[in-house]
């Protein structure tokens, strides 16, 4: 009995653990989107304008299964005493080939490296070139997936994705377009979290990413948590 109980206190330590590090990483995602920067960059030696993705739905990383959406920005957070405040960063969950689950990852350039890519492109820096996911990105919260990004105009009607967007459907706001998309007022962020003791569950049955985003019935569905927080975007 007395291990029974000291089990399930654990179990509920673990969830509890869980849903705190979901909580916190969408404050972070909040502070840092309430930061958002439309930028257009000059120097002495390219007087004009140059403008710069600031805010993309877009699937820069490659998952294995489509589902997750991904969200990159350029914020202010200054890193460095010099050239500017104006960072790159991006949320996405990515897969793990030896745990079988998914991580909430935050990409993140400082201010430095992010005013050199900028630079560096003379005339357009582009999502690709200043937003590059790595396997060695922070995880912000493990065995989260079903990253979604609802987008919402003043009115607070729904803001589409663009499907002829490459990879479709994205969304992408920039000035160097042909036809600048429309900054949304607010965008709604959710996703799935699971507790670690259900986690192991499902990873030491399925190693497939698939069931994890299909919210396979008997085996994830019962166990998946929605966390869900809208952001007004400046």
């Amino acid at each position: 009995m007395l291990g029974s109980l000291m089990s399930t206190a654990s179990h509920a330590t673990q969830r509890v653990d869980a849903f705190r590090d979901a909580r916190a990483a969408l404050q972070v995602m909040q502070r840092e989107l309430r930061n958002l920067v439309r930028t257009q960059w000059t120097t002495p030696t390219q007087p004009q304008t140059l403008p710069t993705a600031y805010f993309a739905l877009h699937n820069i990383y490659t998952d294995p299964v489509a589902g997750n959406q991904q969200l990159y920005a350029l914020v202010s957070a200054k890193t460095t005493a010099s050239s500017g405040d104006v960072c790159a960063v991006g949320y996405y969950c990515r897969w793990d080939d030896q745990l079988h689950a998914y991580t909430l990852r935050r990409f993140f350039r400082g201010s430095a490296a992010t005013f050199t890519v900028m630079q560096g492109a003379v005339s357009y820096a582009a999502d690709s070139a200043l937003y590059t996911p790595s396997a060695s990105d922070a995880v912000l919260a493990a065995y989260v997936w079903d990253l979604k990004i609802k987008m919402y105009d003043t009115g607070g009607a729904v803001i589409s994705a663009d499907p002829s967007c490459a990879p479709a459907p994205c969304y992408i706001c920039d000035l160097n377009a042909t036809s600048p998309k429309t900054l949304p007022a607010a965008i709604e962020i959710s996703f799935n979290v699971m507790s670690p003791q259900a986690a192991r569950t499902v990873m030491s049955v399925s190693s497939n990413p698939a069931d994890w985003m299909n919210m396979s019935a008997n085996l994830v569905a019962p166990h998946a948590y929605q966390f869900r927080s809208r952001i007004n975007l400046p």
